[in-house]
């Protein structure tokens, strides 16, 4: 979660258009890496019962696509390792 002080550059820009506090994302310290647009609500929550999810894996122009797609089937397999259930890849 955010406390508004972070800096957030988008991707094509080099200007930090910041966040507001309490926004999800994934940070390195005071810089935003991904910024999550979409919120989290009760009827969306992934808990014990929940039984689809939909997984996305991105990256940047240095990360090459066969790196992102073994990042993503080794998170999906991890998922399933811990959790159950299976996976498909699209």
């Amino acid at each position: 979660m955010t406390d508004g002080s972070e800096t957030y550059i988008p991707l094509g820009s080099s200007e930090n258009k910041g966040v507001k506090k309490g926004e999800f994302g994934v940070l390195d310290e005071k810089q935003v890496i991904c910024r999550m647009d979409e919120k989290q609500c009760d009827a969306t929550k992934v808990d014990k019962k929940t039984n689809n999810i939909v997984l996305y894996v991105q990256g940047n122009n240095t990360i090459s696509q066969k790196d992102i797609e073994k990042a993503r089937k080794e998170i999906c397999e991890l998922i399933v390792k811990y959790c159950g259930g299976g996976y498909s890849l699209l």
